[in-house]
């Protein structure tokens, strides 16, 4: 039996080697690059900045793909937001009010990405009556704001007579205030300090030897109706 030269056998396993560094690892390479580059989605980071006034914020977008992005924009509830480049892969985006923001980004080989960032950091809500209460003809009303705070300043009434009343006292540590009442009705402004206002109305009436108190709020477009009782 005839054997096979060594000098054959070693042009075999070189040919099986250039077969692989030269077809199949290529064929490999090149088509793992064609799908990441047809595949690829942008990725991209949302930073919702703090805010100093409770009315606006900043919102950074940072992109972290690598392939060049072709469109870009922002919204909220339906409003293109204006965007400005503050970096080589960074924008910015000015917020004005709570909601859901909506970030979508395109990349040049026509995938995108959207995301939605809800900001809620934002003071829109006026503060609202957390008690009230009458004693002896004087009305005290404990105010409530969460975020921005109550503008003391801004506290006064109209009484029936359409005369502008100021609070007889305002307790900073307790957020209330107290006024003369107006048995005929007695309407309550007050704003945060992002100038968010509500208002309240007050009556008063006797039931025997009590005395009740209704109150009529007008909270962001909602009506909330209440009635307290005070033996006398």
């Amino acid at each position: 039996m005839k054997k096979a030269s060594p000098y054959r056998r070693e042009n075999k396993k070189n040919d099986k080697l250039n077969l692989l560094l030269f077809y199949i690892l290529p064929f490999i390479v090149f088509n793992g690059i064609l799908f990441f580059l047809v595949t690829s989605r942008p990725r991209f980071d949302i930073e919702v900045g703090e805010t100093s006034d409770y009315q606006t914020t900043v919102v950074t977008i940072s992109q972290k793909s690598l392939l060049p992005v072709t469109e870009m924009s922002t919204s909220m509830d339906g409003e293109v937001l204006e965007l400005q480049k503050v970096g080589s892969r960074q924008y910015a985006v000015s917020i004005h009010k709570n909601g859901a923001l909506e970030v979508t980004m395109k990349n040049f080989n026509g995938m995108q990405r959207t995301v939605y960032e809800h900001i809620n950091i934002l003071d829109d809500a006026p503060p609202t009556v957390n008690e009230s209460s009458i004693d002896e003809g004087i009305l005290t009303i404990v105010f409530e704001d969460s975020q921005s705070g109550l503008d003391y300043d801004s506290i006064y009434a109209i009484n029936s007579m359409n005369e502008e009343l100021y609070p007889i006292a305002v307790d900073k540590v307790t957020n209330s205030a107290t006024f003369a009442m107006d048995p005929d009705g007695l309407v309550v402004h007050a704003s945060d300090l992002s100038g968010n206002e509500m208002q309240a109305t007050f009556k008063s009436h006797k039931e025997g030897d009590l005395e009740v108190l209704t109150e009529d709020t007008v909270d962001g477009g909602e009506e909330v109706v209440e009635e307290n009782e005070v033996e006398q």
